[in-house]
């Protein structure tokens, strides 16, 4: 029901934006509510709106919170050249009759 008035409202207005999803929450709360009569209609219409009203809050906070790292006018990070990086340690070759790299105390082998 929800899908429906949301798609609905969105055609009417022409516009794709949380008050559409904010006025069919309230629309949805209150045509849940239409046989307990007018006075619970308007409370579920009111809960159901504002419920939508905070998912769609965070939503929107969310957006702006995160949009700048997607900037894409943003400079690539500075990256260190990699012929300037100090040279690579040293590591000491492992014993060859080690099963798959693993240190002799540790393998199954007897």
């Amino acid at each position: 029901m929800f899908s429906t008035i949301d798609c609905c409202i969105a055609n009417i207005r022409q516009k794709e934006d949380p008050l559409n999803s904010i006025v069919s929450g309230g629309l949805t709360g209150a045509l849940l509510t239409v046989r307990s009569g007018p006075r619970n209609m308007l409370i579920s219409g009111v809960v159901g709106a504002f419920l939508l009203g905070m998912i769609e809050g965070v939503g929107v906070m969310m957006t702006r919170w995160t949009a700048p790292a997607y900037d894409p006018t943003m400079p690539p990070p500075d990256m260190q050249d990699p012929q300037n990086l100090p040279p690579k340690k040293e590591s000491s070759p492992l014993p060859e009759n080690t099963p798959f790299g693993m240190p002799t105390h540790l393998s199954m082998a007897s």
